[in-house]
């Protein structure tokens, strides 16, 4: 089977997207590598939630992750506690503390199925 390869934009980030007949996913690099669709084009089904209320933005190290998660696939990567990593500082995605996984009150926001 064959794949594509492309380059895209994701409100304003630049995007990969690999595509072939049976699945498309779109990745932002500049996001950590955020995963942010994954259609699956048999059945013409999104894997990928979206918060409509949270712009698609970097998080802000030490903001609330809660308050910036817009959506897409990130838990634990890059990282899943915060600190320095070649220069960069990151914020932890891992749950407990700041910039952390989402809380139960996002759960309820999710499609049946998820959380």
């Amino acid at each position: 089977m064959t794949a594509t390869l492309t380059h895209g934009t994701v409100h304003d980030y630049a995007s990969i997207v690999l595509e072939n007949r049976l699945l498309r996913a779109v990745v932002i690099p500049s996001l950590g590598g955020r995963v942010w669709e994954l259609e699956d084009r048999v059945h013409s089904r999104q894997w990928i939630w979206h918060r409509p209320d949270v712009p698609l933005r970097a998080n802000p190290v030490g903001s609330s992750y809660d308050d910036v998660w817009a959506g897409g696939w990130e838990e634990l990567f890059p990282n899943d506690s915060a600190g320095r990593f070649e220069g960069r500082d990151l914020p932890t995605t891992a749950s407990g503390g700041r910039c952390r996984s989402r809380s139960p009150r996002h759960r309820r926001n999710l499609p049946p199925g998820f959380g």
